[in-house]
């Protein structure tokens, strides 16, 4: 879908991969609070998101725990190797 602070996801927990004008991944995140609010954040720094061109969203359920949310995003981020992501959360050998 397309990028937008107004994505109409109801799980507060999900990982998300954003791609850029090239199809190519650009980053790889995972929120707590809602993809609306953090988008909204997201949005503060325009340049980071300027060329932010799609979404795809993976909604988690809502009892998931941060602690598997990251590695979610950790195990997503491994194998997709995202072109800006400062950091990944660290995943142990075998999870």
């Amino acid at each position: 879908m397309p990028f937008s602070p107004n994505i109409r996801v109801h799980a507060r927990n999900v990982v998300y991969l954003v791609c850029g004008w090239s199809g190519k991944t650009l980053y790889v995140g995972s929120t707590t609070v809602g993809v609306r609010t953090r988008f909204s954040q997201h949005l503060g720094s325009l340049t980071k998101t300027l060329d932010w061109a799609s979404v795809y969203i993976i909604p988690l359920r809502d009892g998931t725990s941060e602690r598997e949310l990251r590695r979610v995003e950790g195990r997503i981020g491994l194998a997709v190797g995202p072109e800006r992501n400062m950091a990944l959360p660290r995943i142990a050998v075998g999870s």
